[in-house]
């Protein structure tokens, strides 16, 4: 094309096919520049404006492109892929009634349009329907085999819906179809790490980085991998010494990098890493360091308005811990002194709007791309903004590293501190703290409310079951452990050791998780440091649906809470059905929640000491009925102090004004 416009420079055609070869190879840049060498000497086209408005699309421009996509249809009202592209950009912008009728549009003139079936897919992925949004994205694999963007957008589904091995599969078929797609590679090998595969994940970031030695912090992805499973507390002491190692030696090179690459390029702590038992602050802060100065580190002023406004945030995949955390929160802020953002992932917004009640919460969703989602998030002018999350994905990790409010705090969904400068306050408890020596913890201001930080529904448990539902043995004691098997921390081995030992009919109920891999190297573990007999009476049962959880609870004797990451919402599950639960307090706030729990209501007996206090506890609520019958009662006549709790609303409210002040005051 470029030996016909040096014959030929007024030639069109030749122009517009430039762009498309550019817009292909990924320089939406040039691409745009080109079509519009070829509209300035031909804008009768559809064709042309239909790729300026795709090359508009890549650059972010969707309103441009979306002018470019009418104009394309005013000319040619019958141009499917017209459609579909209008569609898109509708559905980026927000306006999923107009997405959806353009869509359908397009499928009506050519129903085996593959690009407006993976659109719609989208769309559907939005409105929270995730199982239509799969099968339309099957149904645009099928008739698009070969376009890789189908495969991925498939393999973003299948994570959402937490099925890793079939996600890792559409991966593979993208990288079959171009190989050399290094950010498909990276991807791949975080869906390894999910899957606890880190030896698969390791090879794949180190390929990543053979490719592409221009971007240096990508040897260094492997810094975010932590097996869940570890097989000795000498093991995890090795792990964090090594990684800490790391670090420095990532740290000394001020690898510089475009914060808006930050997903192919960041690096982001293992949410193992808080299973440990130990204080993660210096890790945390050396993991912040790493990206922080690639970040603008300007602020906004805060406002002097008549009401404060309060943004909650929350990436997707984690919406039901969120409204069970902050919905109840959100729904009673005083309105006369407040407004009340709900800052979430689009999908999301569907399924937070039936869940919190309250129309006077202000829904704002934002997609799945750190630049516009920051934008979008500024825009909505909130004074503070309270995370929900951070690092349980990159999104949630990297998005407070941007200004994105005058003031920032995190709290009860983050279970240690984050390390990141942009973070004012970490919000806690003097119920699940060790005194003020705990702000020597965390890189924020830690805040200690005198009450709990979430205010909690008493959860029920309306359907009654039996062990057989379950196929649990039909007799003997149940010690439930209903937590992530990544809180099997090897200590915990010596726990059970004895209490199955001292117990011969005693089970031990374990939740099987979703991640094959974790399951069997526990499996491998347990099996040697418990030895076959006693293994045979650890019980994995599949994850189950959260009426059967309940169920499930329910058939429970007793709960025994991991030493190193307490229960919390399943703290709040067992005591309101009564169920006793032994706890072992540690140093750090995530080993201490069932310890505030318990103190909320005024109760010590199951507060263990050391490990064979935590045994002789289990052991006499097991062999002993009346003290586990008295156990329950007290339970059940002093939980109720954990729920509904109008005090955590008040203490929230008041910590609100009180930063605002601050900051106001400051600023002045």
């Amino acid at each position: 094309y470029r030996e016909i416009l040096e014959i030929a420079p007024h030639h069109p055609g030749s122009w517009q096919l430039l762009g498309v070869i550019h817009l292909t190879q990924g320089d939406a840049q040039s691409a745009a520049q080109y079509i519009e060498k070829a509209l300035a000497l031909c804008d009768t086209k559809a064709v042309y404006w239909n790729n300026y408005g795709a090359a508009l699309k890549d650059l972010h421009r969707f309103e441009d492109a979306l002018a470019a996509f009418e104009k394309a249809l005013s000319i040619r009202n019958d141009y499917p892929s017209a459609w579909s592209n209008r569609g898109l950009m509708h559905l980026e912008l927000g306006n999923l009634e107009t997405a959806e009728q353009s869509l359908r549009y397009s499928l009506r003139l050519d129903p085996r349009h593959a690009d407006a079936l993976r659109h719609l897919s989208s769309l559907f992925q939005i409105k929270g329907d995730r199982t239509e949004a799969i099968r339309l994205c099957h149904d645009s694999i099928a008739l698009a085999p070969q376009n890789i963007s189908g495969h991925e957008q498939l393999a973003s589904l299948l994570i959402a819906e937490k099925s890793l091995e079939e996600a890792g599969k559409a991966y593979r078929k993208a990288l079959a179809l171009q190989p050399g797609k290094v950010d498909n590679l990276i991807r791949l090998a975080s869906v390894y790490a999910d899957l606890d595969d880190n030896e698969s994940a390791n090879e794949l970031f180190e390929k990543a980085s053979m490719l592409r030695p221009d971007r240096p912090m990508w040897k260094y992805r492997r810094l975010s991998l932590c097996p869940s499973i570890l097989s000795s507390d000498g093991e995890v002491t090795d792990y964090r010494q090594s990684l800490e190692n790391q670090l420095d030696v990532a740290f000394s090179e001020k690898i510089r990098f475009p914060w808006q690459r930050v997903f192919q390029d960041g690096v982001v702590p293992s949410f193992h890493l808080a299973h440990h038992g130990v204080c993660n602050r210096a890790i945390r802060e050396k993991f912040a360091s790493l990206h922080a100065p690639s970040f603008p580190q300007s602020r906004q002023k805060i406002q002097c308005r008549d009401k404060i406004r309060v943004g909650f945030l929350n990436t997707s995949g984690h919406e039901g811990g969120f409204v069970r955390g902050f919905g109840g929160i959100m729904e009673r802020l005083d309105r006369e002194r407040f407004e009340v953002v709900g800052l979430i992932a689009r999908d999301t917004v569907s399924y937070c709007r039936t869940m919190v009640k309250s129309e006077k919460v202000n829904w704002l969703g934002f997609p799945q791309d750190l630049s516009r989602a920051g934008s979008l998030i500024r825009n909505a002018q909130c004074d503070v903004i309270m995370h929900w999350h951070s690092g349980t994905d990159a999104m949630n990790y990297f998005l407070p590293f941007l200004p994105l409010a005058p003031i920032q705090c995190i709290g009860f969904g983050t279970h240690c501190t984050t390390g990141i400068p942009n973070i004012d306050y970490f919000v806690s408890s003097k119920l699940f703290e060790r005194g003020e020596d705990a702000s020597e913890d965390y890189s924020e201001t830690l805040v200690q409310f005198d009450g709990t930080t979430a205010w909690q529904q008493k959860p029920q448990c309306n359907k009654p079951a039996t062990r057989a539902d379950f196929d649990l043995p039909e007799s003997g004691t149940i010690y439930f452990c209903p937590q992530r098997l990544a809180k099997y921390h090897p200590s915990f081995d010596r726990i059970l050791l004895q209490i199955l030992e001292n117990d011969p009919n005693g089970y031990v109920v374990a939740l099987a998780g979703h991640r094959k891999r974790s399951l069997e190297k526990l499996r491998q573990r347990l099996t040697q440091s418990l030895g076959p007999a006693l293994f045979s009476r650890i019980i994995f049962v599949t994850q189950q649906k959260p009426d059967d959880y309940y169920r499930l609870l329910g058939l429970t004797d007793i709960v025994l809470d991991s030493p190193v990451y307490s229960a919390s919402l399943t703290g709040y599950d067992a005591f309101a059905l009564g169920i006793p639960l032994v706890t072992l307090p540690g140093r750090c706030m995530v080993q201490r929640y069932a310890l505030g729990l318990y103190t909320k209501m005024e109760m010590t007996d199951l507060i263990a000491t050391d490990e064979n206090h935590y045994i002789n506890l289990a052991l006499e609520l097991s062999k002993n009925r009346d003290f586990r019958a008295e156990m329950s009662r007290k339970i059940l006549e002093r939980s109720d102090v954990l729920y509904e709790d109008p005090n955590v609303v008040s203490e929230y409210e008041s910590f609100f004004e009180r930063i605002v002040k601050d900051r106001l005051e400051n600023a002045n």
